[in-house]
């Protein structure tokens, strides 16, 4: 083999070489990372967030990788919710939340021409929040960062290092993206006190603006309107519930419109899955009072007993919400969530199964601590009488249908008895003071729900996932 066959052959060689590294690199050739910052806790905090143009063979894909990274420390961010917003034209095209765990985030794009964008993936157990998984990739379809189009990509940080506590008061990490100029992105980060942890328990749920279940929120409260807020976890939240209309803040909205004619009222459902009373005592605080409210209703008790608080520690926290109220002149009432088994109520079949079942996060049968429920129940007697209270415990008591979903979440027949009871006290409590005109409660009859309709197996599936239901869907 003379010289110039070597050379032909060694040029060979490296020219495969370089084609070979353009290939593997096709993604991160034309990559760009984008970049905010923002400051929580003393801590310097960046969120990174890179466009991995598709290979030839898939060209409607596109990659997005999301990383939020401690300067401070020198770490990723661990046990990271947060809440992400995707907007094209000031119109939100995408509302979720997603879960890191010490790790980047990875999300296929499919652009296609469909009518809305889906989201698809393994999500987290506690929050629905979508997470990574070795087995099933997070996926995005839909009519969303096409090329030409400029989009607004928000990341607001819902917890961080502790997945189980909620953040407040935390910056916004924004983006402005063009994909086809992707580097003039103009970095900024802006400050907002609205931050909310909304999770998807089931498909039917639709997430807000400000990342609650239910229809969007004006910011600045209308003139003439009474906003309530109901408060509680998340069978607040409606894991249970067929439709947003169907969750206890739906079905009060509903009343409410059509018992009290005379006057405009905001229902907005602030129910927080897995949250406990400490955490409903900071959105109060926190983000809540920066909505202008003119009624706070609270729900909970069941989840304080899961993490095994004491009754001391929901006492102050609901006396703390209580002197908010009284602080920034408007009513409050506080309430004890029924639980099965915990009152008089008759329980079917199903609901005595899962009422025996029923466990706290340590593995402790719940009615074993009956009695520290009691001592809540006691605390509630304690609460500043300028506070409504109200024990819902034996709410159900003389009702014979089917109320619970499991040991404390509610079917639609459930959610609209709470609801039934809350205009109730709503009704005592404040209309009351503002109307002279003979307002009646409602009538047994005023307000009627057909119950009795069948529902379908992808409504009943969509229903909150615990274990015990999950075990009654496919037993």
């Amino acid at each position: 083999m003379n010289s110039i066959d070597r050379k032909y052959i060694y040029g060979g060689i490296i020219f495969a070489m370089i084609l070979a590294s353009l290939e593997i690199s096709a993604y991160s050739l034309l990559s760009n990372d984008l970049s905010s910052t923002i400051f929580y806790d003393d801590r310097k905090l960046t969120a990174n967030l890179e466009f991995m143009a598709s290979s030839s063979d898939e060209p409607n894909l596109q990659k997005m990788k999301i990383n939020v990274f401690d300067e401070t420390n020198k770490k990723n961010v661990e046990n990271t919710v947060f809440f992400m917003t995707v907007s094209n034209n000031e119109q939100d095209l995408l509302r979720n939340y997603f879960f890191l765990k010490d790790e980047d985030l990875l999300i296929n794009i499919y652009t296609k021409d469909d009518s809305a964008v889906q989201i698809s993936g393994e999500q987290q157990y506690v929050f629905d929040a979508f997470t990574m998984s070795k087995t099933r990739a997070i996926q995005i379809e839909g009519p969303i960062f096409i090329p030409e189009k400029e989009y607004t990509i928000k990341i607001k940080l819902r917890t961080v290092d502790d997945v189980e506590k909620i953040v407040t008061g935390i910056d916004i990490f924004e983006f402005e993206v063009n994909l086809d100029d992707i580097n003039s992105n103009k970095d900024k980060v802006i400050s907002q006190q609205v931050n909310f942890l909304e999770f998807e328990a089931n498909r039917a749920a639709h997430l807000n603006n400000l990342g609650f279940r239910g229809p969007d929120i004006d910011y600045l409260k209308p003139t003439n309107m009474k906003r309530i807020f109901l408060v509680g976890g998340s069978t607040m939240y409606g894991a249970g519930a067929t439709s947003d209309e169907t969750t206890i803040p739906g079905y009060l909205q509903q009343i409410l419109n059509k018992e009290l004619t005379d006057y405009n009222f905001e229902v907005i459902n602030a129910g927080i899955q897995g949250i406990n009373s400490n955490t409903e005592r900071e959105i109060v605080r926190d983000d809540i009072m920066q909505l202008n409210p003119d009624f706070i209703i609270i729900f909970n008790g069941w989840n304080d007993l899961q993490d095994n608080h004491d009754s001391k520690i929901i006492s102050q926290n609901w006396n703390d919400v209580c002197k908010i109220g009284i602080k920034n002149n408007f009513d409050v009432i506080i309430s004890l969530q029924p639980i099965a088994g915990f009152g008089e109520k008759i329980l079917t079949k199903k609901e005595l199964r899962q009422s025996l079942e029923a466990e706290d996060k340590s593995g402790v049968k719940l009615l074993t601590k009956i009695l520290e429920y009691d001592d809540y129940t006691s605390e509630l007697l304690k609460i500043d009488k300028k506070c409504m209270t109200k024990n819902l415990r034996g709410v159900f008591d003389d009702i014979e249908k089917e109320v619970y979903w499991d040991e404390g979440h509610l079917n639609d027949f459930g959610n609209y008895l709470i609801a039934k009871k809350f205009y109730e006290l709503y009704n005592l409590d404040f209309i009351s003071n503002i109307s002279k005109d003979g307002t009646q409660l409602m009538s047994e009859n005023s307000f009627a729900i057909d119950f009795n309709i069948p529902l379908s197996f992808q409504e009943i599936v969509s229903y909150y996932k615990t274990p015990v239901l999950l075990n009654e869907i496919f037993n």
